[in-house]
């Protein structure tokens, strides 16, 4: 298991003619999801393919999106950009799945998934036992990301629930995958730490320990910045040998209960905003952390910050997933 460079929750498009399907997908899914539903085919078409724009945040983090289209060289990529998109108040808008019905009069579920092909969508097809074989193969080829049987009444809400939560990680894992690959291919990172087991299982760990439901990359070592539903921060500050080293070396004129703290492995520099990367070593004091080991792969250091209101975030100007869900017809 990896993890994507960032996420967040997006909005469902459900597609069927059956409206009793589309309010139990809306009771079920609008509890935790954005909801959009159609009971025309045609209609949802012409909104995903004129009406809604996609614009997933790999188009403000790549700095040339033109070289998606080359191999085997690393990507211009803004790291820090990423973390920036809690203050898009449209992220939670964003379009990642669409649950589409097969059996449907006009434009069929099949046909409609096939005018889909290269947007970036992931798509569920509910099928019935007729058409079984058609989903198969329009899974293998690509067609659609999931299918589910929509014979199976007693636990179809809860399959679609798990599959949306599943296509919508993939949607992030695949935006996330040209950033990761840079990030390999670039010398000055070395990012294992993201399919790391030990790192991965500390990351969910966290994440679950501070309910977080957004995650964001911070530097190309494995740092991460956490909202909860109610828009409150959290940070996972990591660091390994080589880069402890190099904050240590470049805060020698630091205090020397900073310098020492630092050296012995007891605290990590944590530095969030661009501003703080402006301090002097003599103002670290406030941004070091107890630090904790972890064994994987490498050393790594780390510190879970939370509460800390030295980053300067500009709550004001985050809009928090609760808030967001309120505001909802």
């Amino acid at each position: 298991m990896k993890i994507a460079s960032c996420y967040y929750p997006t909005t469902v498009v459900a597609i069927d003619d059956d409206q009793r399907v589309l309010k139990g997908l809306r009771f079920k899914l609008g509890k935790t999801l954005p909801c959009l539903t159609f009971d025309s085919s045609e209609q949802a078409l012409n909104f995903l393919t004129h009406e809604y724009q996609p614009n997933p945040f790999t188009q403000r983090v790549l700095l040339r999106p033109e070289q998606i289209a080359l191999e085997h060289r690393a990507i211009d990529i803004d790291i820090r950009a990423i973390h920036r998109e809690i203050y898009n108040p449209k992220r939670f808008s964003e379009i990642s799945v669409v649950i589409v019905d097969y059996a449907m009069p006009g434009l069929n579920g099949a046909e409609l998934c096939k005018r889909l092909k290269g947007l970036p969508y992931k798509k569920i097809m509910l099928t019935g036992e007729g058409s079984y074989d058609l989903a198969v193969n329009l899974f293998n080829e690509g067609i659609i990301d999931k299918f589910i049987l929509k014979s199976s009444t007693a636990t179809l809400m809860q399959n679609v629930i798990a599959a949306v939560e599943e296509m919508q990680q993939q949607y992030f894992f695949d935006l996330s995958e040209v950033i990761i690959t840079s990030l390999t291919k670039d010398p000055n990172y070395t990012p294992a730490y993201l399919d790391d087991p030990a790192f991965v299982a500390l990351f969910h760990q966290v994440k679950q320990q501070i309910k977080a439901i957004e995650y964001y990359l911070m530097d190309g070592f494995g740092s991460f910045f956490f909202l909860d539903a109610a828009g409150h921060p959290s940070w996972l500050a990591v660091q390994n040998e080589l880069e402890m080293q190099g904050w240590t070396e470049t805060g020698e004129d630091a205090p020397a209960e900073i310098v020492k703290s630092m050296q012995q492995r007891e605290k990590i520099l944590y530095l969030h905003t661009d501003e703080d990367f402006q301090r002097h070593p003599a103002e670290w004091q406030s941004y070091l952390h107890p630090a904790k080991q972890l064994q994987g792969r490498e050393l790594y250091y780390y510190a879970l910050i939370t509460g800390k209101q030295v980053y300067d975030i500009k709550p004001n100007q985050i809009l928090a997933y609760n808030s967001y869900l309120a505001s909802l017809p």
